[in-house]
């Protein structure tokens, strides 16, 4: 949901603000297989809209930090075109880090998403924990960076996130506005 969101609001601005979709066309990302490596491997660890049970539940916490240390890669290798996502990451990469490869969720949050399943295997576990989240507790570290915000459930595909997810969402809007700017630049100026 926050990815459909990053394109649809950063496609609308660029849009607003007179860009093009051409230069979605010149954006040049190295290695981009290591973002849909990881994003496959948090769909196969977290909880999702199809699974409460994720289809790999052991080693969550480490297999959750190597999906970040991919995206680091990845990062590193294109920071001239993604940096606007450094700020959003980082704070997610600190309160997971903080918590062991887990990420603090509010129960409140989750169930504002319609995750009442997600919630009860939660409670439900010895440990509170399901898949990459655990329970929001005075136990969890750095709980105002963790899923405490929420898309209301009647939303589709609605979700808890957090404030990192939120900053990611923007910086990839970030992304897409301004190569549809620069493109918009280069095609209306006179003589080309």
């Amino acid at each position: 949901m926050i990815g459909v969101a990053s394109i649809v609001l950063g496609v609308a601005v660029g849009l607003l603000r007179g860009g093009r979709f051409g230069g979605l066309a010149q954006i040049r990302l190295k290695s981009l297989w290591l973002v849909f490596v990881s994003l496959g491997l948090q769909l196969l660890i977290f909880p999702t809209a199809w699974w409460a049970d994720p289809p790999i539940g052991i080693a969550t916490g480490p297999l959750h930090l190597f999906t970040y240390a991919l995206i680091a890669v990845f990062v590193l290798l294109n920071f001239r075109t993604v940096w606007p996502v450094i700020p959003g990451a980082l704070l997610n990469l600190i309160v997971i880090t903080a918590n062991r490869g887990f990420m603090p969720a509010s129960l409140d949050a989750l169930r504002t998403s319609g995750r009442e399943s997600v919630v009860m295997r939660i409670l439900e576990a010895p440990d509170n924990t399901l898949a990459n989240v655990v329970m929001m507790s005075d136990t969890t570290r750095l709980n105002i960076l963790g899923d405490i915000l929420a898309v209301p459930s009647w939303i589709p595909l609605a979700v808890s996130f957090s404030i990192g997810d939120a900053a990611i969402m923007l910086g990839i809007a970030w992304v897409i506005q301004s190569a549809m700017m620069r493109f918009g630049e280069t095609n209306s100026q006179p003589g080309s």
